[in-house]
């Protein structure tokens, strides 16, 4: 496959399907792959920079990742004839580097973005179509949130996964 040729920067797998996407910094696209290797098919091109935080929503049927210079998240329907065009669904300028997760239990889903924009780290939840908040700013943390995880059942279901080695300048 073309997989170690590309600048591979986030990778999120499929559920139901199995086929793995990624975003390529290279090449400024989202590709995707099946599981078991093969060939890669190219399913959006033409990004203003590279993405991150790539997320598979499979209840949906759709494929999100964050572009910082844009300060956006944007989509596609992972049936859409492919390489599709992609579609902002949530813009706000907090939205930098950082790592996306899904709640579908709501509809239209709900996005929680762990974001780094401005020299400042972020937890927003964006509703699709619908309200941003921004549930945390967690500027005076000496580290960079590097993931996100929702723990449903938890107190707190939204929590940062910082990078300790990454310190804040």
């Amino acid at each position: 496959t073309g997989v170690a040729g590309s600048g591979p920067v986030d990778v999120a797998v499929d559920p139901l399907t199995n086929d793995i996407y990624w975003s390529d910094s290279r090449g400024n696209s989202i590709r995707k792959s099946g599981a078991s290797g093969g060939s890669e098919t190219v399913v959006s091109t033409g990004l203003s920079g590279p993405a991150s935080g790539i997320v598979v929503d499979s209840v949906n049927g759709n494929l999100y990742w964050m572009v910082e210079s844009l300060g956006a998240v944007q989509s596609v329907a992972l049936s859409a004839v492919l390489p599709a065009s992609p579609s902002t669904v949530v813009t706000n300028a907090l939205i930098g580097t950082g790592n996306l997760a899904i709640d579908t239990s709501s509809s239209p889903a709900t996005l929680f973005i762990a974001s780094f924009a401005g020299g400042n780290p972020y937890m927003i939840k964006a509703q699709i179509g619908g309200n941003i908040e921004v549930l945390l700013d967690i500027s005076d943390l000496i580290a960079k949130p590097v993931d996100i995880v929702i723990s449903p059942s938890a107190q707190n279901p939204i929590n940062p996964v910082l990078n300790p080695n990454t310190q804040i300048t």
